[in-house]
C-alpha cells in the first residue's frame, strides 16, 4: 500500500530533482548565464598571482630606491637626481612581469567571450522516445523552465502512436508529465492566458487540448474536424472582448479557429486554393502546412502551403487572399513573423532556402543559403533579444545561426547535430594464425570464438536529422530537436548581447526602437543613404 501510494511518489520525485540539480548544477549556471564555481576558482587564483607579481614589483623598486640614496648620501627628492639607466631598467623588468602576467591570464582555461560558437549543456531524452522525431516544441508562458515537446513522425512510414512530454530544467533526465496518443502528434502550443493548457494537433487530424497541472492522460477537449494531418497549432489573442482563440491549419486546405468557451467550437478562417481557373475541387485545393501572426494584428496571418506559396490572409474573408508571395521553389514547412518589426517574416522550404519577405513586398527581401547545403530546411526561429538574428536547422543534421546585420551570405555559426551512442554490433575476431603444415594452431573452430563488440566506423556515422528549432525566453540559449526523440540545450556563445540576461518585456523602450532600426537597415539598406 505504501510503495503504490501518490506521496511516495512526489517524495521520490523531489529526491531525483535535487539529485539532477546537483549532476547539472555547473550546467544550468552556464544557461543562467553565470560563470561556474571551477570557472571563478582559476580566473581568482590567476588575479591574485598578478597582484603578487605587482606587489613583488613595487618592493623591488623601492629596496632599490633606497639603496641608492644610501649609495649617493642624498635625499629621494625628485626623480630627475637618479640616474636614468637605473630607472629604465626597473620599468622594462616590471613591464616584462606584467606583459607576461597579461598573456598567462589570456591562455588561461577561463572562455573567451567573443568565441562564436555552440556548447552544448545537455540533451532531454528518455528511454520512452525512442523510436520517435520530434515534431514540435513549446515553452511554458508563466514557468520558462518547461518545455513542452510532441513526438511522432514527419513521413507516413513514421509509427502511428504519439507522445507529448514536459520537461523541466529541474531534471533533464526525465519529464514531468507525459501524455500519450493514439496518433503521431505533429504540434502543440502553450496557451498565454491560460498557461497550464496545452492544445495538440495529431496526425489524424484531431485538436486536443490537455491540462498540465493534472497527471491524467485524458485531455479536457477534444475535437476532429481535419480530414488530413494537422501540421500547426497556436493560440491567438483577440483582445478582451472575444479571448483566446485557437488556430489550426491542415494538408486539407482548412485553417479553422477554435473556440474553447463552450467547449471545441470551430469556425472557417480559409479554405486554401490554388491560384489560377484550373476547374475541378482536387485541382484547386491547396495544402497548408504553416502560419503565423504579425505580433500587433490578430486579424491577419501568412499561411504557408505544399505548393511553395505564402498567402496573406484576413480573419474577415475565407475564400480570398489578400496578397500572394512567390519565390520558394518547394512545400514551405515554416513560417516565423520578425517578434520586433511585424511587416517582416521569414519562411523555410524544402528548396533549401530560407527568405526574408516584406509584406509590402510581393518578392523575397533576401535568400540565405549556404553552398554546401543540399538538403531540407526544416524549420527556423526569431532570437528573441536580437532583432537580426534568427537560426535555422535542416535535414542533414546542421544548426546554422545567422545574423542579418553581419552577413547575409554566410551563417555566423554553423553546427552539427550529435551521432547517437549506439550499441555496437558484435563479431567474431579473426581465425588463430595457422603454422607451416597449414593447419590452425588451436582445435577451435569459428563457431568456439567468442563474441567481441565491433566498434562503428566513424566514418558511417551520420548526424540525425534536425527537426525542430526554439530560442529561450530568458537567456542566450538554442533547444534542437532531432529525428531520434533527442532534445539538445545550446549555449549560444559570442553573440550574447545586453538584453539577452533579460525577458523581452522587460527590455527598454529605446532598446526595442534601437532593435527595429537595426532590422530595417538591412531590410531596405537604401533607405540609410
Amino acid at each position: 500500500r505504501i510503495l503504490h501510494s501518490s506521496s511516495l511518489a512526489q517524495s521520490l520525485a523531489r529526491i531525483e530533482r535535487c539529485v539532477q540539480q546537483n549532476n547539472f548544477h555547473d550546467k544550468q549556471l552556464e544557461y543562467r548565464g553565470h560563470t561556474p564555481a571551477n570557472q571563478i576558482s582559476v580566473h581568482a587564483e590567476i588575479i591574485l598571482e598578478q597582484q603578487k607579481e605587482d606587489n613583488r614589483g613595487i618592493f623591488s623598486d623601492t629596496k632599490n630606491l633606497f639603496n641608492l640614496q644610501t649609495s649617493q648620501g642624498g635625499s629621494i627628492a625628485s626623480s630627475d637626481e637618479f640616474p636614468h639607466g637605473t630607472n629604465d631598467v626597473d620599468s622594462t623588468t616590471n613591464s616584462k612581469n606584467r606583459s607576461n602576467i597579461e598573456e598567462n591570464d589570456t591562455k588561461s582555461s577561463v572562455p573567451q567571450k567573443n568565441a562564436l560558437g555552440l556548447e552544448e549543456l545537455w540533451a532531454w531524452n528518455a528511454p520512452i522516445t525512442c523510436g520517435f522525431t520530434v515534431t514540435s516544441m513549446s515553452w511554458n508562458e508563466s514557468n520558462n523552465d518547461i518545455l513542452a515537446v510532441g513526438y511522432g513522425g514527419l513521413s507516413y512510414a513514421a509509427p502511428e502512436a504519439g507522445l507529448v512530454l514536459l520537461w523541466s530544467l529541474r531534471n533533464p533526465e526525465y519529464p514531468e508529465r507525459k501524455f500519450m496518443l493514439s496518433h503521431g502528434c505533429t504540434a502543440l502550443h502553450f496557451s498565454k492566458r491560460s498557461p497550464h493548457l496545452l492544445a495538440v494537433g495529431t496526425r489524424d487530424g484531431s485538436v486536443r487540448i490537455f491540462d498540465a497541472r493534472r497527471t491524467n492522460q485524458e485531455p479536457l477537449l477534444e475535437s476532429k474536424k481535419h480530414t488530413d494531418p494537422i501540421w500547426q497549432v497556436q493560440w491567438i489573442d483577440k483582445g478582451s472582448e472575444r479571448g483566446e482563440i485557437l488556430v489550426s491549419i491542415s494538408t486539407d486546405g482548412r485553417v479553422l479557429e477554435w473556440s474553447v468557451k463552450k467547449g471545441l467550437e470551430d469556425a472557417t478562417l480559409m479554405i486554401l486554393k490554388r491560384p489560377g481557373n484550373a476547374e475541378g475541387v482536387i485541382s484547386r485545393q491547396a495544402s497548408g502546412l504553416c502560419f503565423d501572426f504579425p505580433i500587433d494584428d490578430p486579424a491577419i496571418y501568412i499561411a504557408g502551403t505544399e505548393d511553395g506559396l505564402a498567402h496573406r490572409c484576413s480573419c474577415s474573408y475565407n475564400e480570398q487572399y489578400l496578397d500572394t508571395y512567390t519565390g520558394h521553389a518547394g512545400p514551405i514547412f515554416k513560417i516565423k513573423c520578425s517578434p520586433f518589426w511585424s511587416p517582416v517574416f521569414l519562411s523555410c522550404s524544402a528548396d533549401w532556402t530560407v527568405k526574408l519577405w516584406h509584406q509590402k513586398h510581393l518578392d523575397a527581401i533576401h535568400s540565405f543559403h549556404s553552398l554546401d547545403l543540399s538538403q531540407v530546411v526544416n524549420d527556423i526561429a526569431w532570437s528573441p533579444f536580437i532583432s537580426t538574428i534568427f537560426a535555422s536547422v535542416a535535414h542533414d543534421g546542421r544548426i546554422e545561426i545567422w545574423d542579418l546585420k553581419q552577413s547575409t551570405l554566410d551563417p555566423i555559426i554553423r553546427h552539427f547535430t550529435t551521432c547517437p551512442e549506439s550499441i555496437p554490433a558484435l563479431s567474431r575476431p579473426p581465425p588463430p594464425e595457422k603454422g607451416n603444415d597449414e593447419r590452425p594452431l588451436t582445435a577451435n573452430t569459428d563457431d568456439d570464438l567468442p563474441l567481441v563488440p565491433k566498434q562503428p566506423d566513424p566514418a558511417h556515422l551520420i548526424p540525425p536529422s534536425a527537426t525542430t528549432v526554439l530560442f529561450a525566453t530568458t537567456a542566450p540559449v538554442l533547444v534542437v530537436g532531432d529525428a531520434q526523440g533527442s532534445v539538445t540545450c545550446y549555449r549560444i556563445k559570442g553573440v550574447e548581447d545586453n538584453a539577452s540576461s533579460m525577458p523581452k518585456e522587460t527590455s527598454s523602450c529605446d532598446d526595442k526602437q534601437s532593435q527595429v532600426a537595426n532590422l530595417k537597415a538591412v531590410v531596405f539598406p537604401e533607405a540609410k543613404q
